[in-house]
């Protein structure tokens, strides 16, 4: 009979053996690892941003001051110029007084030779009204010379040319019939002539430079009128104090320095074209005008009042500074060649005849 064994002595089953104590639980270090990554890399994506932008911002102050420096050498160059223009302008204004200086000048003489004429004529007892009147009408035809070829004043000429006429018919003369008609082809010649308002272009340009100089550095809008069924939202709302410009180029908002550098050039374009209109140089006031419709359009359009000066400024760059002026003088050599005969056959007027007669 075999030994009873202990029961201690007996291995355990399996299914009886304990399991041992599981260690403390841990947070896995692969997930702190991620964390530690993730926040690397958005520091490295934030310092990237911040270098790029700093770099960007660099170029585009470099560019603005590019920019500021090729605007400051335009406007030294449109001083100069316009200060080279002021001289001109200025010797022009003195020519132009010597040229009145001696036109009246010459008038006084032709004056003072009519009046010593008419004393000999007088002295002589063998003047007559009739004598008068032609000296009269050759007097009034020099001066519309005169004044066409030196003023280039149609209109005035033209007045001068009725007065003489109006004289000559008061002569009651057949024989001046002649004189009569090359004297109406030549008014009819000056009426067709289209003035110059050299003097009007003058000021309304001044007029348009003081209105841009009083032009405010942000633009004010007037807010639109409320449309009658309009939407209570507040995008709406936003409307009446939000306009939209489209640009087809990149828009950047001109800074205080950027307004007034830009608005003095385009004052000095229209003065200018105040001084080519002074001299009648065509091309120079045709360019002047289109320039500064040009910087017009590329900096100041969103300005409620740009778009009439723009269209003012057109209209006057299509005005002819040079108009042709007819040649007159063909009824003076006629009227000239008359009186000759008059003191040659000492012809007494016809209506002095009547008078006789009677």
């Amino acid at each position: 009979m075999t030994k009873s064994q202990d029961p201690k002595e007996l291995p355990a089953s399996p299914d009886e053996v304990e399991p041992a104590s599981a260690p403390p639980s841990q947070p896995p270090k692969h997930k702190a690892s991620k964390l530690v990554i993730l926040t690397l890399f958005l520091v490295i994506v934030l310092l990237a941003a911040l270098t790029t932008g700093g770099w960007l911002g660099f170029q585009q102050w470099q560019l603005l001051q590019t920019n500021n420096a090729a605007l400051r050498a335009d406007i030294r160059n449109l001083q100069q110029a316009l200060n080279e223009e002021k001289t001109t302008t200025q010797q022009f204004s003195q020519q132009l007084t010597a040229l009145k200086e001696n036109n009246q000048q010459a008038i006084s003489n032709l004056q003072t030779e009519l009046i010593s004429t008419a004393r000999r004529m007088t002295e002589s007892q063998g003047v007559t009204r009739y004598e008068w009147l032609l000296a009269e009408a050759e007097y009034l035809m020099r001066l519309s010379q005169q004044r066409l070829k030196l003023e280039q004043d149609a209109a005035g000429a033209l007045s001068i040319l009725q007065s003489a006429d109006a004289v000559l018919r008061d002569s009651r003369d057949a024989g001046l019939l002649d004189v009569r008609a090359a004297l109406a082809d030549e008014m009819t010649a000056l009426a067709a002539v289209t003035p110059v308002d050299t003097g009007g272009i003058y000021l309304k340009l001044a007029s348009l430079s003081k209105q841009i100089q009083q032009w405010p550095v942000i633009p004010q809008f007037e807010p639109a009128p409320a449309a009658p069924e309009q939407d209570s939202s507040w995008m709406s709302g936003l409307t009446q104090f939000i306009r939209i410009r489209e640009h087809t180029e990149n828009f950047q908002p001109a800074t205080l320095g950027q307004f007034e550098l830009n608005r003095t050039i385009l004052i000095l374009k229209l003065e200018q074209a105040q001084a080519a209109l002074l001299k009648k140089n065509q091309p120079a006031f045709e360019l002047a005008l289109s320039q500064a419709s040009l910087w017009l359009e590329n900096y100041f359009m969103q300005r409620p009042q740009a778009q009439s000066i723009d269209n003012q400024l057109v209209e006057l760059s299509q005005t002819q500074l040079n108009v042709a002026l007819p040649k007159i003088g063909q009824s003076l050599k006629l009227l000239k060649g008359y009186i000759a005969q008059v003191y040659a056959l000492k012809r007494e007027a016809p209506a002095e005849k009547t008078g006789a007669e009677q």
